[in-house]
């Protein structure tokens, strides 16, 4: 799991777990703003 501030807008985080599921979170209401999933293989070196 991890969890990062977004650059340039200052009401999000982004949080990601080991299967590649990336939220986007709301830091004013607590709601999940947004739900991706990613190949987390493509990106192991």
């Amino acid at each position: 799991m991890s969890l990062d501030f977004h650059p340039k807008k200052d009401d999000l985080i982004c949080s990601c777990d080991g299967e590649g599921e990336i939220r986007y979170w709301s830091i004013t209401n607590g709601n999940c703003a947004g739900v991706f999933k990613v190949d987390v293989h493509e990106f192991i070196i």
